[in-house]
C-alpha cells in the first residue's frame, strides 16, 4: 500500500490530488498528462485500504448534490457543478457509463462507521431484547444497527418493510432501567445528521478557502480525504432515511 509520505514526498503527485479535491478538472487533466508514477490512481495511500483517485470525485458528487442545504449557496451550486464535470471526466477517462457505488463499510477504520461484523449488542452496548422489551418494534432496532453499519441494501430493505429512521430507541416511559441514560441520538436519522454536520462543519471551510488559499491547500491531507469520505457515507444515508421519515 501506499503511504501518506510517498504522496506528499512527490509534488505531481500533492498537486493532483488537491486538484481532484478542489473539483479543477482542467488541472486534473494537465497534470495527469504530466504524471509518471500513476500508482495514486490505484490507491492515494491515505486511508486504510486503497482509494482510487477517482473515488474522491464520487464522493464530491454526492456531498454537492444538493446545494440548497449549505448556507454558501452560491458556492456550494459552483462545486455541484463541478464535481459532475469531475465524475464525467473520469467516466470518459475510464471509458465507462456509470461507476460502481463505494462500498463505505470497507472504510469502516476511516470515519465514524462501526465495523460491520459487530454484533447489534456491540452497536447498541446492550442486548436487543432489552430495546424490545421497552416498546420499541424489532424492526425499528434492526434498521438502526443496519445504519450504523452503512448496510445500505439492508437499510433500504427494512424501511421498505415499514422500519422507521426517526424513532428514538430509549424514548420511552418504559426505559428507566439502571445503567440506562435517555438520550437524544438513539435513532438512526439523528445519528447520521448529526454526524454529518460535524463533519461538513469541520471540513468545508478548509476547502474553500484552499481554492485561493496555497496555505490552506496544504492542509488537505489523509484526514481531510477520511472526512470527505465520511461526509458522503453520511449525506447518502441521510438522503435514503428522510425518504421513509414517519412525519
Amino acid at each position: 500500500m501506499r503511504t501518506d509520505k510517498t504522496i506528499y514526498n512527490d509534488p505531481n503527485q500533492r498537486a493532483l490530488l488537491y486538484a481532484v479535491v478542489l473539483n479543477d478538472v482542467e488541472a486534473t487533466k494537465t497534470l495527469l498528462a504530466t504524471l509518471e508514477d500513476k500508482s495514486l490512481m490505484e490507491d492515494i495511500g491515505l486511508l486504510s485500504k486503497p482509494f482510487p483517485l477517482h473515488y474522491i470525485s464520487l464522493c464530491n458528487e454526492v456531498i454537492y448534490r444538493d446545494a440548497d442545504e449549505w448556507r454558501v449557496k452560491d458556492w456550494a451550486i459552483t462545486q455541484r457543478d463541478k464535481s459532475c464535470a469531475m465524475v464525467g471526466f473520469w467516466k470518459e477517462f475510464y471509458g465507462v457509463n456509470e461507476f460502481e457505488k463505494i462500498d463505505y463499510r470497507t472504510y469502516y477504520d476511516d470515519f465514524y462507521c462501526v465495523d460491520p461484523d459487530d454484533t447489534d449488542e456491540d452497536i447498541l452496548w446492550a442486548p436487543k431484547s432489552k430495546f424490545i422489551e421497552v416498546g420499541n418494534r424489532e424492526i425499528d432496532v434492526d434498521l438502526y444497527c443496519a445504519v450504523c453499519r452503512f448496510d445500505f441494501d439492508r437499510t433500504l430493505y427494512l424501511l421498505e418493510m415499514g422500519a422507521n429512521p426517526n424513532v428514538n430507541l430509549y424514548d420511552k416511559p418504559e426505559s428507566e432501567l439502571e445503567g440506562w441514560e435517555k438520550c437524544d441520538g438513539w435513532h438512526a436519522l439523528d445519528r447520521i445528521g448529526t454526524e454529518e454536520s460535524y463533519l461538513a462543519t469541520e471540513t468545508f471551510w478548509i476547502l474553500r478557502d484552499a481554492e485561493t488559499d496555497m496555505v490552506k491547500r496544504s492542509w488537505i491531507d489523509g484526514g481531510t480525504i477520511s472526512k470527505i469520505l465520511g461526509i458522503a457515507a453520511h449525506s447518502e444515508m441521510y438522503e435514503l432515511l428522510e425518504k421513509y421519515v414517519n412525519k
